[in-house]
């Protein structure tokens, strides 16, 4: 994965997949032109589709995700560049992993998680129905600098850095 931008007026960046490939970007986004950028797309994977809601920022992205799963299908969130992932599964469940690894997460409703992604892949197995959740990516960088006014995160900033 890239190392983390050194343009201070670039958009911090995940795409979202069908494959674990990263898709080319529609848009090059930049902070400078346009300050925090709002954005919706929608994904059509086969019978499936997401609706994604995105609020680009310098130093951390959301992302408001509606799923509509006909088939067991995954998705996949591919970094630009390291990041740290909190995600909250808001109505329905879905199973996580990093793509390269067996092991499995279950997410259950309301259930939320906040997560060391760093460069890697993180592969989505959504419920056959219909399950929303919201996910922020925010930079190592700035976790570290909230790390240092807000003693709770200090701690995970730490693991983070090493």
């Amino acid at each position: 994965m890239n190392l983390e931008s050194t343009d201070q007026h670039s958009v911090l960046q995940v795409f979202l997949s069908d494959t674990p490939e990263a898709p080319k970007p529609n848009a090059k986004f930049n902070l400078s032109d346009q300050g925090t950028i709002v954005h919706f797309q929608e994904h059509i994977f086969g019978d499936s589709t997401v609706k994604c809601h995105y609020l680009y920022g310098k130093n951390i992205t959301g992302c408001f995700s509606g799923c509509f799963i006909v088939n067991e299908k995954e998705i996949y969130t591919i970094p630009a560049q390291p990041i740290v992932t909190f995600h909250i599964q808001v109505s329905g469940s879905c199973v996580a992993r990093f793509a390269n690894e067996q092991e499995q997460s279950p997410f259950a409703e309301r259930q939320c998680r906040l997560f060391w992604q760093n460069g890697h892949i993180m592969a989505y197995e959504p419920a056959e129905t219909e399950s929303d959740y919201l996910d922020f990516y925010i930079r190592p960088s700035h976790l570290r600098d909230m790390a240092d006014r807000y003693p709770i995160l200090r701690k995970f900033a730490m693991d983070v850095a090493t």
